[in-house]
């Protein structure tokens, strides 16, 4: 979705030529240099150079680290959204949740996490049953399967996970937190 928005933001002030460019250097493995964007800034003269290189960097870095995370889930069966799924009813694994406040709490529509439920339910890791407190309402439950499968990943996914940053001091977490919660006030300008 990001780069949709970046592609309509650019087409407003380029040739289509000049949009392929810019769009090709979104998505390349190779982003583009300093000396690149610094002609793109000759011609628009606003292009905060080194912004857009720090963004661009981040923006790959996110992508390998989702790349990383689907071949991770992969291994066990799952992709992104089923983790998700599992992991939000792990955490109320007493409590009855229903689909509506997975599909909240998990930030996506109710139609997704239909498919996610039904997808886990087929592999059974989760479970449907009439809500104790409300006939009228469904409630998801975390299978055997789908707890032993979890718990089972669970120590690897932490450790993998810690392991992103492990290269990185404790001043330099601190510091990583700040800038990315900086950097989340930025969003805005898309929006």
């Amino acid at each position: 979705m990001f780069t949709f928005l970046v592609s309509r933001l650019i087409i407003r002030w380029h040739t289509k030529k000049e949009v392929e460019q810019l769009y090709l250097d979104f998505n390349l493995k190779d982003l583009p240099t300093p000396e690149i964007l610094s002609s793109y800034s000759e011609k628009f003269p606003n292009v905060d150079v080194e912004g857009v290189l720090l963004t661009l960097n981040f923006l790959k870095t996110a992508k390998e680290v989702n790349a990383a995370y689907g071949k991770h889930f992969s291994h066990y069966g799952l992709s992104e959204g089923k983790f998700t799924l599992m992991m939000l009813l792990y955490r109320e694994f007493e409590s009855p949740i229903t689909p509506s406040e997975l599909a909240k709490s998990a930030n996506v529509t109710k139609a997704t996490i239909t498919g996610l439920i039904d997808g886990l339910s087929k592999d059974g890791f989760v479970k449907r049953s009439i809500h104790p407190d409300d006939r009228r309402k469904q409630a998801v439950f975390l299978t055997k399967e789908g707890l032993g499968v979890l718990e089972g990943m669970l120590p690897n996914h932490y450790n993998k996970t810690a392991g992103l940053v492990s290269s990185l001091s404790p001043e330099e977490r601190k510091t990583f937190f700040e800038l990315l919660s900086k950097m989340r006030k930025g969003i805005t300008s898309f929006i």
